[in-house]
C-alpha cells in the first residue's frame, strides 16, 4: 500500500525512503556523511516513540496569523515575561537551532513568515529526543505564546512532532546572512551564553559598523575581485559543490588564451 502525501509536507526523497528504513550505518555506506548523522537523528527520535513519516499534521495556525494576534511596536511594545493562554499549532522548517542544556529555541518558518518557538525540559514533551532535531526539519508544534526578556514574541513548546527530515544543510548565500536583527540575535544568545548580557541595539550597531569596515578595506572579504566568476552552489551538498568548483577551475586553466 502506497502511503500518500501529507497535505502540509513535501514528499519524502527517495534517499529517505531507499536508504533510512534498514537503520543501520552499514546499509547507507554509499551516503554522505551528513546524511547518515541526519538519518540517525531521524531513527533516534522513531526510538523514541514519534512516528518517521506521519501521515498529516493539525495545524491551526500559521505564522503570521500569530504574530498578528500579538503585535508589538516601537509605540507599543510587548512587555517582557508577558504570557497568553491560547493554544496555538504550527508546522514549518527550522531555519535555525540553538540548544542550551535544559532549553532551546528556534526559528520556524512556513509560508507566510518566522516565529521564534522554545523548548524546556520542564514544559515540552518527549524534550530529550530534541538533540535530534537538525536545521532544514519540518515539525509540527504546539504551545502558548509568550514574550521573552529581549521582547520576542515566542512559542513556548508544550508538544512537537517531527514532521520531515531534512538529509542535507540548508543552502548558504554567497554573502552568509544577511539578515542584521537575526545575525544580533544568534550573537546576543552566544554571549548570554557566556553570561555576558548586552542589548539587541547595541549588538547590531557594531554589526554593521564592522561591516562597514570590512566592506571598505582594501582587501576585504565582503567585496567581490573586479575579475570573479560567480559559481552558484545553492542547491548542491559539500561534495558536489566541491567538484563543481574544481571543475571550473580546472577548465579555466586549461583554456587557452587568445
Amino acid at each position: 500500500m502506497t502511503r500518500r502525501p501529507a497535505p502540509i509536507l513535501a514528499p519524502m526523497s527517495d534517499v529517505a525512503s531507499t536508504a533510512s528504513d534498514s537503520g543501520d550505518d552499514h546499509s547507507r555506506g554509499g551516503l554522505h556523511e551528513q546524511t547518515i548523522a541526519r538519518l540517525n537523528n531521524r531513527d533516534a527520535q522513531t526510538a523514541a516513540g514519534f512516528e518517521a513519516h506521519p501521515y498529516s499534521y493539525a495545524r491551526s495556525h500559521s505564522a503570521a496569523e500569530l504574530l498578528a494576534a500579538h503585535p508589538g511596536s516601537e509605540d507599543a511594545p510587548l512587555e517582557s515575561g508577558q504570557t497568553w493562554p491560547e493554544q496555538y499549532a504550527l508546522a514549518g522548517r527550522v531555519m535555525s537551532f540553538r540548544h542550551m542544556g535544559g532549553a532551546a529555541f528556534a526559528d520556524l518558518q512556513d509560508q507566510s513568515g518566522t516565529v521564534q518557538v522554545y523548548f524546556s525540559k520542564k514544559v515540552t514533551g518527549q524534550f530529550a529526543a530534541t538533540k535530534h532535531i537538525d536545521l532544514g526539519d519540518i515539525l509540527g508544534v504546539s504551545g502558548t505564546p509568550f514574550v521573552t526578556k529581549t521582547g520576542q514574541l515566542t512559542l513556548e513548546i508544550h508538544a512537537w512532532q517531527p514532521l520531515v527530515k531534512s538529509l542535507h544543510p540548508l543552502p548558504s548565500k554567497f554573502h552568509g546572512l544577511q539578515d542584521d536583527e537575526l545575525r544580533a540575535r544568534r550573537r546576543q544568545m552566544e554571549l548570554a551564553e557566556k553570561d555576558k548580557h548586552v542589548p539587541l541595539v547595541e549588538i547590531i550597531e557594531n554589526l554593521r559598523k564592522r561591516d562597514h569596515l570590512d566592506s571598505t578595506r582594501a582587501e576585504s572579504p565582503l567585496r567581490r575581485a573586479a575579475d570573479a566568476v560567480l559559481l552558484d552552489t545553492t542547491h548542491l551538498v559539500i561534495d558536489e559543490q566541491v567538484d563543481f568548483v574544481l571543475e571550473r577551475v580546472s577548465a579555466a586553466l586549461f583554456t587557452p588564451q587568445g
